[in-house]
């Protein structure tokens, strides 16, 4: 497998219907924790302030205490870390995202060896147009439903 496609792999986890933690909101949470600002996250993952702030908060409102913590001021200026359970969330994620390409990677080697070079308009691939354009009519020579 070439190193660019094992990044194709990535974990979601859903633990309740609202209860939901994928690469978006980790990716997130690690620019917080390099960042030391929401404000500064949010530009370097190009989303708004708001959208930063709702997706920080679901996190919060996800545990039984909170991942991140917001000094006081201006939101756009305040000062932002990651909790010890924040980062604790943040290294299980890293460890499990790991573990999960490695597992797959093994898994399914002898697969993904297998994958072809799509070009964008192949069937399968998004964009693509679908259903594919089939030729001929494969026996009775009528592709009507019967039900009609």
């Amino acid at each position: 497998m070439r190193a660019n496609e094992s990044q194709a792999i990535s974990l979601r986890l859903r633990f309740a219907e609202h209860a939901r933690l994928g690469p978006g909101k980790m990716a997130l949470l690690e620019a917080v924790r390099r960042s030391g600002s929401i404000a500064q996250a949010a530009r370097e993952m190009n989303m708004s302030l708001r959208r930063a702030w709702m997706l920080l908060d679901s996190v919060n409102a996800m545990f039984d205490q909170p991942s991140v913590i917001v000094g006081p001021g201006e939101l756009e200026q305040a000062h932002c870390a990651l909790t010890d359970f924040g980062s604790e969330l943040l290294d299980a994620w890293e460890a499990a995202s790991r573990e999960s390409r490695a597992s797959v990677e093994r898994h399914f080697a002898g697969i993904l060896a297998r994958l072809r070079d799509l070009p964008a308009s192949s069937p399968g691939v998004p964009g693509a147009p679908f259903p594919p354009t089939v030729t001929g009519t494969g026996g009775s020579g009528s592709d009507k439903d019967s039900r009609n």
